[in-house]
């Protein structure tokens, strides 16, 4: 009996001791496969994008008016563990990320490809927030044939980033969100800067 029970504690920790080396080799060429899926011209134009002269300040308001989220660097999880928390609400700054994939010429991937996947993991482990909101702002709308940033800053208020103040900075940020919508100027508008200026300022 005792043979018997030893024999088949030896026999459990060698299946054991076997699934887990599996696991980890699966695990191990899953990760290698995420990176090298990524796009060298992704990665090069990611890389090459410009960042935008703003002070610390003015990328957060940015980050917190687009995201609602005051913790302005991306959320970073153990490989796997980001596709079982991205749905409950934990990753809020997931719609950066994926804006990001989509200004960069990645429009038709959706969140079951791989390679999208892939892409996400690159930005979130590059953790540069910075680029991701300069390549944001250089590829949205902010109404009147304006595609830039600065651009935007220059045509409303007749500003550069060093003089602009954080409530203007916020009517040109949510004009994203729909020039119509958040016309400058208009009641809406007002409301909505306030709103989200105190939201931020708590």
């Amino acid at each position: 009996m005792n043979k018997f029970f030893k024999s088949m504690v030896k026999m459990l920790s060698r299946k054991t001791i076997g699934i887990i080396v599996f696991i980890v080799l699966l695990y191990f060429c899953l990760w290698v496969y995420t990176i090298k899926y990524v796009p060298n011209n992704f990665k090069e134009t990611y890389n090459k994008s410009i960042v935008f002269d703003l002070d610390e300040d003015q990328y957060k308001i940015i980050w917190y008016t687009l995201t609602k989220n005051k913790n302005y660097r991306f959320k970073w999880y153990p490989f796997i563990f980001d596709i079982i928390l991205r749905d409950n609400g934990n990753n809020l700054d997931m719609n950066a990320a994926e804006t990001v994939i989509s200004s960069l010429g990645y429009r038709d991937l959706n969140n079951a490809h791989p390679r999208y996947y892939s892409l996400m993991r690159y930005i979130n482990y590059d953790n540069n927030w910075k680029k991701c909101i300069s390549i944001l702002l250089s590829d949205g709308y902010y109404g009147n044939g304006i595609s830039n940033l600065e651009d935007a800053m220059e045509y409303y208020y007749s500003k550069d980033s060093k003089n602009i103040n954080e409530r203007e900075l916020i009517a040109i940020i949510l004009l994203l969100f729909g020039p119509k919508k958040y016309e400058i100027g208009s009641n809406y508008s007002e409301i909505k800067i306030e709103e989200v200026f105190n939201e931020y300022r708590k």
